[in-house]
Formats: structure tokens, C-alpha cells, sequence
């Protein structure tokens, strides 16, 4: 798509022109390339100057190894409320109706460590089940402590489990900020005894498969949940027993105090600092589910690029930027 910019504009009585419909553009042209290796190429080589959706198996083509941009390119940074998380399938179907076994696959896992292998320097670890940056929520819901780092208290806690040498089945959201800490997770359970059975299917079977009723298929969910909303209300979703039709939601048991948080939190007339802290509390206590890590959006372009507006949770068409003379 090219736009040329024309000379017989219709405005032209300045104190009527914002500065967001001022430019210095003759041309902007607009290309839809829909392989995120082939847009990082080209934005690498300087066939395009802007771009949104660098996807982060390509970032170190832009960033040095402490995050900031390579000379040559800028990156503009804003909120993004997706995190990857493990939510547990918690019937008696499964051997993760232990509380201890959940427990001690948290522990056993190096979040850090698959933020870091997912986005590098840029990754962030959860305090809490969900992404802190929210617009009902922040790092003060949650604590440095949360299902820490601990091999030999995990090892303690599947020793004192009912686990005994099942195979734990994740399914695995095709998302390779989601996917690429999905082996690490594996080893980690290992390092405890743990045997995890990575299930990994395109998109449109992970979607037949994940909307099962029965809580028979699998045992956990590697998820990277995000949405155009910001809130807790949404980014737990999973948890609803009114949406898969099982009366359950996917942790698969009722449990009719964390039903009403969960609804509370997301109704305006109900919902508060306490509510949104309960409802974290109960998830954590429980372990329904495990916030892992998460990651500010990052955007790129070339270094005649000199300043830009990251929107929050919306669209990629929103981000405005700024182009040197």
C-alpha cells in the first residue's frame, strides 16, 4: 500500500491540524509480509524502517546482549500483558490432583532461566499467577518468594506426593514464546523424577484438544494467555466454570469460593485491590496455576526512527513513530 502525500490538502488553516496530522512524509509504504524470519530480513537489510512484529527468535539481530539496540536500529518499548504459565489440571483423572506434585514441578522449574531462553535479557519473571503489570493489578499483589527456585524442597514435595513414576502430559500453546521453554520444563521435572510427556500440535488441534471436557487427555497446559483487555479478570480466564461447557473451567474442579472471586474480580460493582489480591492468593495456595515469565513489547526500526508511542494492549496498527528530516 504506498501513500503519496498530496499538495492540495483541504486543511490548511494551521491552528486546525494537530501535531498527529503534521508530517514531513512524501511516501510511506506500507508492506504486509506475514513470515516473521522474512520481515526480520528486511528490516535487517533496510528494505523496510518500522515494524511491530519482530518475532523474539529474531531480536538478537537487533539487540546487544544488554538489551539495547544495535547501532543502526531503534527499539521502542511498551506494556504487554501476555505471560507464559503452567495452569494444572487438577481432577482425579490426573496425577496432578496431588497438591504436592504441583508444587513441586513450580519449584522445580527455573523460571528465570526460561525467560531468559525465550527473551533473552528482556524476559521478567511473575510474582503472582498472572502478569503484574495489569490495569487492576502490579508486582505488589504478589512476593520475591513466590514458587521459588528449589530443587531439593521440590524433590521433598514429590517424595511426599502420590506421584509414582506417571508420565505428566503438557499440552503446548504453537507459540514459540510459549513452546521454546517447553524442553527446559521437561529437564527440570526430570532433575525430581518427574516424567513430562511434551504434547505439541499445530494450531487448530491444540484447540480441538484443549477444549476437551473430560480432564482425561492431559495433565497441564503451557500457555502465553494475552488479550486486548488488561485486566486479571481475563488473563485467568481458564479458571471460569462457564466457559467450557464442563462446569470446571480447565483446572477441572469446583471450587466455588475461587468461582466467585474469579466473577467478582471482573464485575465493576464488585471488584477491588482486595478482591484481585484474594483471588491471586487463592490460586497461588491451591496451585491451580504457575505465572511464569513475561515480556515488555518490543518494537523495532531503523535509527532514522528517533522517537515513537507504544499503546498499550492494542492492535500493532496503533504505535505511532517519529522520522528524522
Amino acid at each position: 500500500y504506498v501513500f503519496d502525500k498530496r499538495d492540495d490538502y483541504w486543511q490548511t488553516d494551521e491552528q486546525y491540524i494537530c501535531e498527529r496530522n503534521m508530517n514531513n512524509l512524501d511516501k510511506l509504504t506500507a508492506k504486509v509480509i506475514t513470515d516473521t524470519s522474512a520481515l526480520a530480513i528486511e528490516l535487517e537489510t533496510g528494505t523496510i524502517d518500522f515494524t511491530t512484529d519482530i518475532s523474539s527468535n529474531d531480536w538478537q539481530l537487533f539487540l546487544n546482549d544488554d538489551g539495547s539496540a544495535k547501532s543502526g536500529f531503534i527499539k521502542l518499548e511498551g506494556q504487554n500483558n501476555a505471560f507464559v504459565h503452567l495452569t494444572f489440571n487438577c481432577s482425579d483423572a490426573s496425577p496432578c490432583s496431588d497438591i504436592k506434585l504441583r508444587q513441586a514441578i513450580c519449584h522445580a522449574i527455573d523460571a528465570a532461566s526460561c525467560a531468559y531462553s525465550v527473551y533473552g535479557a528482556l524476559g521478567q519473571v511473575c510474582n503472582a499467577a498472572t502478569n503484574p503489570n495489569l490495569s487492576d493489578s502490579s508486582l505488589d499483589y504478589g512476593h520475591d518468594d513466590y514458587f521459588t527456585y528449589d530443587v531439593e524442597y521440590a524433590q521433598e514435595l514429590v517424595d511426599q506426593s502420590s506421584y509414582n513414576g506417571e508420565t505428566i502430559r503438557i499440552l503446548v500453546l504453537p507459540n514459540n514464546t510459549v513452546s521454546g521453554c517447553g524442553a527446559l520444563i521437561q529437564a527440570y521435572c526430570r532433575q525430581i523424577g518427574v516424567t513430562v510427556e511434551l504434547l505439541e500440535y499445530d494450531m487448530a488441534q491444540f484447540r480441538t484438544v484443549r477444549t476437551e471436557t473430560t480432564g482425561t487427555v492431559y495433565d497441564i497446559e503451557l500457555l502465553g494467555a494475552t488479550s486486548a483487555d488488561d485486566t486479571v479478570y481475563v488473563s485467568v480466564k481458564e479458571i471460569d466454570n462457564r466457559t467450557y461447557g464442563n462446569g470446571l473451567g480447565r483446572h477441572f474442579v469446583d471450587d466455588p469460593e475461587l468461582q466467585q472471586l474469579y466473577e467478582d474480580s471482573g464485575n465493576a460493582a464488585t471488584t477491588s485491590p482486595e478482591v484481585i489480591q484474594a483471588l491471586l492468593d487463592r490460586l497461588e495456595e491451591n496451585c491451580y496455576m504457575y505465572g511464569m515469565y513475561y515480556c515488555p513489547k518490543q518494537i523495532f526500526g531503523r535509527d532514522k526512527i528517533v522517537g515513537g508511542t507504544v499503546v498499550p494492549f492494542d492492535d500493532a496498527i496503533y504505535p505511532s513513530f517519529i522520522v528524522n528530516n
